[in-house]
């Protein structure tokens, strides 16, 4: 449950954060046979079967040559993803943006935290949460066949993939399950959706270099 509301805090704060990313058009930047919009229903598929998405998506991110890891794993998601949504594929030009975009996008969440909030996620924390997701990953078979097909393809463990591949993504969600409570304070409201919206208009304030204003 605990694990659940750390995800649910991370998407919605990165959520309201993203729209500045939001591209028109964004469809006609797909290429090849274009597919039904359809998503593939998750409940038929097994955790082989996200394992052969990731496998597939790896494969297809590697042949770009990307030689950074982080760069390279939004990629991946960025393919995989499109195949799970049963959309078209975008070209390696868009999935490459789109990748350094979400980069550029986590690391101003948690920088900021950390300048105004002096919320920083310790080697500890993250071995903690890393350990907890392994703990309950027969509850997300999707996050499984992640671990799975980076592990195979770096002969990494489980473990390894979430501290050095997911690195960024574990800090996120320990920077904002400490950054929470401290906004609920800060905005005067327990509100996730209204507490989520007033950080991200702040963390999008400092990509741009404006000095944010607190609207508490």
């Amino acid at each position: 449950m605990k694990k659940n509301l750390l995800i649910i805090i991370a998407i919605i704060i990165t959520l309201f954060i993203a729209d500045r990313f939001i591209r028109p058009g964004i469809e006609s930047a797909g290429v090849g046979k274009v597919k039904e919009e359809t998503r593939i229903n998750s409940e038929e598929l097994k955790v082989e079967d996200y394992e052969k998405i990731y496998l597939k998506a790896i494969k297809k991110a590697e042949s770009y040559e990307i030689k950074d890891k982080e760069l390279l794993r939004w990629v991946v998601k960025g393919i995989a993803s499109r195949e799970m949504d049963n959309k078209p594929e975008l070209t390696k030009k868009a999935l490459i943006r789109n990748a350094r975009e979400q980069i550029q996008l986590d690391k101003a969440n948690i920088e900021y935290a950390e300048v105004k909030y002096d919320i920083k996620a310790t080697d500890q924390e993250l071995e903690a949460l890393a350990h907890e997701q392994l703990r309950h990953l027969t509850s997300d078979i999707s996050l499984d066949g992640y671990l799975r097909a980076f592990a195979k393809t770096y002969d990494l463990s489980p473990k390894e993939v979430l501290l050095e591949i997911e690195k960024s993504s574990i800090m996120l969600m320990v920077t904002n399950e400490k950054l929470y409570p401290k906004l609920v304070e800060v905005y005067n409201s327990d509100d996730r959706a209204e507490v989520s919206r007033k950080y991200g208009s702040e963390v999008r304030s400092f990509m741009a270099g404006i000095e944010p204003e607190i609207d508490a």
